[in-house]
Formats: structure tokens, C-alpha cells, sequence
């Protein structure tokens, strides 16, 4: 017989024991001392990464960064795109993995959407998103995702075609402008753009019109 109201302790377990972990590691990474663990034995991985980040979340990214160095190996490239700038101890750390490279949210879009962009999280996210060049198999992840050793029995499948995640239907979350203009129904899935796989260009220019 199912208990009532065991999800919810659940779910408030889970974030409970998550809260208590992140604080944790937070001071962990703050230690003056610290040694990361990295597994420096693990394989190249052909596969770039990308992240739109700010000071924030930069926690959630490097416990991003470190589970994927320990269950999946050494990736190409991994590309961060700031939202803001990164505090000098957050740069340091960085440092320590030659694989990153650092830029700007509107390094390379033009002037006009820099301005008209520059409001919103979301917007910025689509532009560095959408100007970034895809050369292999590219992973967009936000920077609270987790990746276990499980992810490499399906790395040859990624880089087959295109992958993304569908919101199920009860998060229809369109803007109401949007779909009027080009109208959406309920029935149709959208896109969670916390984590998709490319190797090959999308045609952004849909998103800017």
C-alpha cells in the first residue's frame, strides 16, 4: 500500500540532503589548500562542451566539470560563456583544467543584439548558444548537471545525429508573443535547453526572427 504524501517527504529529503552536500563542497573549494580529485588517468574524449555561466552557479559548474574528468575522461574543448565576471579565487581554479576556454556572452554577436539582449539571463544564453560554432560532437549543459561513468556506454550514439531533452506537455512555457506568432499548441513538446547534443549547425536565425 502506497503512503500518502511519500513523494513529497521525498523529494524534501532529496533537497534537504543535496543542500547539505553543496554546502559541503562549497567549503571544500574554499579551503586554501585545496587539491581537487580529479582521475588524471582517464581517456581524451572527443567531445567539446559548452556552459553559459555566471559567479552564481560557479560551484554547481566545477562539481559539473569534475564528474565529468572522473566518469567520462578529458574532454576537446570546453567552452564558458559569462554571464558576468568571475571572482579572481573562481579564475584560479579554472586554471586547472587546460581544456577551458573563457568568453564573453556576446563575444561574437553583433552590437545590436548585444544591447537588445542584454536584459535577460535567457537571452544571453541564446546568443552565445546560437554563435557558437560547432566543430564534432558538442554537449550544451547547464552548469548543474551531474554526468556519471553510465554516459560513456552512450557516447557513440551522441555524436550519430542531434539529441535533445522534451519538456513534457504540462511545461508549456512558451512566451505568449511567441506563440501567437507562430502558433504552437499545447500537444507540441519545446526544447529543455539545460542539456542537448549537436554535430551539425542548427539554423538560429529562426529564434532571432
Amino acid at each position: 500500500m502506497r503512503i500518502v504524501g511519500i513523494g513529497r517527504f521525498n523529494k524534501y529529503i532529496s533537497k534537504l540532503l543535496g543542500s547539505i552536500n553543496k554546502q559541503k563542497f562549497e567549503k571544500f573549494i574554499s579551503s586554501s589548500n585545496l587539491k581537487l580529485p580529479i582521475n588524471n588517468s582517464n581517456e581524451f574524449v572527443d567531445i567539446s562542451l559548452v556552459t553559459f555561466v555566471n559567479s552564481n552557479n560557479f560551484t554547481d559548474l566545477l562539481l559539473c566539470i569534475i564528474s565529468f574528468l572522473n566518469s567520462v575522461g578529458i574532454p576537446k574543448l570546453w567552452t564558458l560563456y559569462l554571464d558576468d565576471d568571475l571572482t579572481e579565487r573562481q579564475i584560479d581554479l579554472i586554471k586547472n583544467f587546460s581544456f577551458v576556454k573563457k568568453s564573453t556572452w556576446n563575444q561574437f554577436v553583433s552590437k545590436d543584439i548585444s544591447i537588445r539582449y542584454s536584459q535577460k539571463w535567457q537571452l544571453k544564453k541564446f546568443a552565445a548558444f546560437s554563435s557558437h560554432v560547432i566543430m564534432g560532437t558538442t554537449i550544451f549543459t547547464d552548469s548543474d548537471v551531474i554526468f556519471y561513468p553510465n554516459f560513456c556506454n552512450f557516447l557513440d550514439a551522441f555524436k550519430s545525429k542531434n539529441w535533445y531533452l522534451p519538456e513534457p506537455p504540462e511545461c508549456f512555457n512558451y512566451d505568449t508573443s511567441v506563440q501567437g506568432k507562430y502558433k504552437f499548441k499545447k500537444i507540441m513538446y519545446s526544447v529543455n535547453a539545460g542539456f542537448f547534443i549537436l554535430n551539425s549547425n542548427l539554423k538560429w536565425n529562426l529564434g532571432y526572427d
